[in-house]
């Protein structure tokens, strides 16, 4: 029989991974809990706990593409009438329609992340482009 040396990381996912088992076969939460606190400290995490994240990409897209065309006059509106279209119970919209926004938000604040050397986002700005008055000559 082999016996098998794990490093530290690779043995700790093996306990977690255990511990996993033992609370799915015994539903006792406390060895989900620990099995997290391995895993995170492992460097490796676990599948978030909680509701599935919803797929709202195509919802987002139509709901910007509504606002560049001018067809609702804001982002906001736009947010709240492709929410309305999907079939969205009408006490419901208002919540829906800011997850978009929230979604929108944190993935444009990923589009535009600041590059630490400079400051400056990352897209066409740079210090040369920047406008320069009488202070900043």
């Amino acid at each position: 029989m082999a016996i098998e040396i794990l490093d530290s990381s690779q043995a700790m996912q093996a306990n977690a991974a255990a511990l996993e088992r033992l609370a799915d076969a015994s539903g006792d939460p406390a060895f989900r809990s620990a099995a997290r606190a391995l895993f995170q400290a492992g460097g490796e995490r676990p599948a978030k706990g909680g509701r599935p994240a919803k797929n709202d990409a195509g919802a987002i897209a139509r709901a910007v593409e509504m606002a560049a065309n001018g067809k609702a006059p804001s982002l906001a509106e736009a947010f709240r009438r492709v929410a309305r279209a999907r079939g969205v119970a009408t006490d419901k919209v208002r919540g829906v329609a800011e997850r978009y926004r929230r979604k929108y938000a944190e993935a444009r604040r990923a589009e535009a992340k600041i590059d630490p050397r400079n400051g400056f986002c990352g897209g066409n700005h740079s210090a040369a482009s920047l406008p320069r008055g009488k202070d900043h000559e």
